[in-house]
């Protein structure tokens, strides 16, 4: 179902429209736009299709979005998958899922929570990145910017025990000690006894006259 009423599209379900200039589009369902689409808001659910470039004041996409050419808004909000074909342009950009920009993507404010791929330049005032996945672009550029490394990829796969480890522990572990360390199982003795000492040992602690405690409660 396709309304153009007041200048206003709105497509429920499964449709087709035309590009042209509306006050507001909503997209919810699988919908296709045929053409160059300008709006002031426009708002999509679902699996959307532009063949053309976007040209909007307040954008919000939920699910995932193809545009064909350039996009130009206000504020872009991504909450899913976004493909541009061109370039990006706008104030703000706020995406919470992944993000792939063919060209340039450029902002005042860059907020950037999952993967991203920029064949261009990424260029923002001020530039926030939690990573998370795949997150590529060719050169980067921004008066502030910070970069956190999300909750994915090696450091969600390692899993440390509760026990605080030494400093002079290597980070780098083999594939076979990940594997170990990832089933549970009881602590042995000889264990407790070496994870007590090297507590002790980065408390500053003598670890010899630890151990000839021991021997003496023994």
């Amino acid at each position: 179902m396709v309304q153009q009423k007041g200048r206003d599209l709105k497509i429920a379900g499964i449709a087709n429209a035309s590009g042209g200039a509306y006050d507001k589009a909503e997209i919810e369902g699988i919908g296709k736009v045929h053409g160059d689409l300008e709006c002031n808001d426009l708002k999509t659910s679902g699996k959307c299709t532009i063949k053309g470039s976007v040209k909007v004041g307040d954008a919000r996409i939920e699910g995932m979005v193809s545009i064909a050419g350039s996009m130009s808004a206000d504020k872009l909000t991504i909450q899913g998958h976004a493909s541009i074909g061109g370039g990006f342009s706008g104030e703000e950009l706020d995406v919470e899922g992944y993000l792939s920009v063919a060209e340039n993507c450029q902002a005042e404010t860059c907020v950037m929570d999952g993967g991203f791929t920029i064949n261009g330049l990424l260029n923002a005032g001020t530039i926030q990145i939690k990573l998370h996945g795949s997150c590529r672009a060719k050169e980067i550029g921004g008066d502030a910017i910070r970069v956190k490394k999300g909750k994915t990829g090696f450091g969600r796969c390692l899993r440390f025990p509760s026990y605080p480890l030494p400093p002079s522990l290597p980070r780098t572990l083999s594939k076979a000690t990940r594997s170990i360390w990832r089933r549970p199982r009881r602590e042995s003795s000889e264990e407790t006894m070496l994870r007590s000492a090297l507590a002790v040992r980065s408390n500053g602690s003598n670890t010899k006259e630890y151990f000839s405690r021991i021997r003496e409660r023994e």
